[in-house]
């Protein structure tokens, strides 16, 4: 099986947008976010130092929680929470506090990535069928479907200048 990188423009609508993406680096607190999956415990969402040490735990809860992505300010993060059967994305401040859904509707969210602005989330959804690149607000309104292919289209991020997404396919 072949893989592709694509590119789709952001419409009319969309804001000029970027983020650092899953597991990237905060900027002003030099922080990495990751996941971290203990023996018998749920994976849950991490950071630490750059230079390895201040390892803090942010998520405690039975659910998997994975992927995270820093807003472009480093004052938050998007991550996927396995929550009721099926991936919705929550949104927390950068020290844990403040943990609320941005979505949740039946099917799988995942792969977010912040827009350069930090007004828009990029994500990878199988709300529709099978998965295809979607756009949300960072409030969690006017969620748009980006992409429209029976393979599945995952991993999105945007451009520098937030006028395109770049996806796997």
């Amino acid at each position: 099986m072949t893989r592709r990188l694509l590119a789709v423009p952001v419409g009319v609508l969309a804001l000029a947008l970027t983020a650092p993406g899953c597991g990237g680096s905060s900027g002003s607190d030099q922080q990495l976010a990751f996941t971290r999956a203990r023996e018998r415990t749920a994976p849950e969402i991490y950071v630490v130092n750059d230079d390895g040490g201040g390892l803090d735990r942010l998520t405690l809860d039975p659910s998997d929680d994975i992927g995270p992505a820093w807003s472009p300010d480093g004052e938050k993060l998007v991550f996927a929470r396995n929550r009721h059967e099926n991936f919705d994305l929550w949104t927390m401040s950068a020290d844990g506090t403040g943990i609320v859904p941005l979505a949740e509707h039946p099917g799988d969210d995942g792969f977010p990535s912040w827009s350069p602005d930090g007004n828009r989330i990029a994500f990878a959804s199988d709300r529709d069928g099978n998965f295809e690149i979607y756009v949300i607000a960072a409030d969690g309104s006017r969620a748009e479907r980006l992409t429209n292919h029976p393979a599945s289209d995952l991993a999105p991020h945007w451009s520098p200048d937030g006028r395109k997404i770049l996806f796997d396919r």
